[in-house]
């Protein structure tokens, strides 16, 4: 990737060098919650993890760099830089960058408004707003997150790269009704 930076590979090469990092960072935190690690090993694990995530969100941003480059966009491109857009988000979102990943998950649901990755992005804002304690938002992002399923044809939904089908996406969306301040893991507001 550094040696031919414009090369037609280079986004490829860049997403599987960022996809490997995560992948390193997931086995740390399966690591970091399951051995018997002495202090010193658990700090230095754990800033590996967060090396790793960072350094995987950046490259990731790379991914989306180079791909918006492109003078003709096609449909192999798009789906790259979408699929780049959603790790980027979910990589800041796992090192505690919520605001950050807020940011770039609100980007995919307006950049991509009619494919699912707009659903798994609004939920995934409703899941940070969530543990920021701001139940508001939360809510909103998740009431979104049902009209784009609503909106989004069961074609579309059932040929999404590695999205749910409608149903299992229902399921999962009626998990936690909205409005029931019922979240996974955040204390009730009283």
């Amino acid at each position: 990737a550094d040696r031919w930076p414009d090369h037609a590979d280079t986004p490829m090469v860049l997403f599987d060098i960022a996809t490997a990092r995560r992948s390193l960072a997931q086995q740390i935190d399966a690591r970091l919650n399951s051995d018997q690690l002495t202090p010193s090993q658990r700090q230095q694990l754990s800033a590996d993890r967060l090396e790793n995530l960072w350094e995987a969100a950046l490259t990731f941003d790379q991914v989306m760099e180079h791909l918006s480059l492109s003078e003709s966009p096609t449909p192999s491109t798009q789906r790259w830089q979408r699929a780049a857009a959603i790790s980027r988000s979910d990589c800041l979102l796992e090192t505690g960058r919520l605001r950050e990943a807020i940011a770039g998950y609100e980007s995919v649901a307006r950049d991509w408004p009619g494919h699912a990755a707009a659903i798994h992005a609004l939920v995934q804002v409703a899941s940070a707003w969530t543990t920021l304690g701001e139940f508001d938002r939360a809510d909103s992002a998740h009431n979104r997150a049902l009209a784009r399923l609503r909106d989004i044809s069961d074609e579309q939904l059932n040929h999404s790269e590695g999205f749910m089908n409608r149903e299992v996406w229902e399921r999962w969306m009626n998990t936690v009704p909205v409005g029931s301040q019922l979240y996974a893991g955040a204390p009730i507001p009283e």
